[in-house]
């Protein structure tokens, strides 16, 4: 794979970790702007040239890009010639659209994250919606239900990894957590946004893609 996310709040780690992968792969570094249509516009029109010498592609907070930035970038990020190599960083893996990170392999700098016990999110995941409700009714305080979603936004993104068969279900699942996390980053109820989590949930069948029967 020649595309990488590197994810971390540390800019000094997350700048080791490029400089490690460049000298790895013998690579010469290349920064572009990724926030805007425009940005994204350049990058393509460079990398529609041929390239004698083995280059990295550098695009920093790409969490920040517009919808139309990566929509554009898709393409290129998904079939890189064979002397491109793209990386991208993150501040916060949940940040990022799960088109951008089913197309790269992750790599976690700061705080990573190692779920030692997937029993509990898979049983959420298969539960019915009033199920779902009661499972979420015991969450009362906001930083439990914060990494709680953090730990399922990052169940979900090893599962887009996992299943190429249903990017699309996951994604939509993974969607509607990104946005129930940040909405209780914002100070949002805590049960009215795990309750919003549920509704919107109601109608993906989890079963399919946790490699379960109907």
């Amino acid at each position: 794979m020649h595309s990488f996310l590197i994810v971390g709040s540390s800019k000094k780690l997350v700048e080791n970790k490029i400089d490690e992968i460049i000298k790895k792969y013998s690579l010469k570094r290349i920064n572009f702007e990724g926030q805007k249509i425009e940005d994204i516009r350049k990058l393509n029109s460079f990398i529609s040239l041929s390239l004698k010498e083995k280059t990295a592609i550098v695009v920093e907070n790409i969490e920040k890009s517009t919808n139309e930035a990566v929509n554009a970038f898709l393409k290129s990020l998904e079939e890189p010639q064979d002397n491109l190599y793209f990386l991208l960083t993150s501040k916060s893996i949940h940040k990022v659209l799960p088109t951008i990170a089913s197309r790269c392999q992750t790599v976690y700098v700061s705080q990573k994250r190692e779920l030692e016990n997937t029993e509990e999110l898979e049983n959420m995941l298969k539960m019915k919606p009033l199920e779902r409700l009661s499972f979420f009714d015991k969450i009362k305080k906001r930083e439990e239900a914060i990494i709680f979603l953090e730990n399922l936004i990052f169940f979900l993104h090893q599962k887009l990894k996992e299943n190429n068969n249903f990017l699309y279900p996951i994604a939509k699942i993974l969607k509607v957590a990104q946005e129930t996390l940040s909405r209780l980053e914002k100070n949002g109820n805590v049960n009215i946004q795990l309750t919003y989590f549920v509704v919107n949930t109601a109608n993906f069948d989890s079963f399919l893609f946790l490699g379960h029967e109907v």
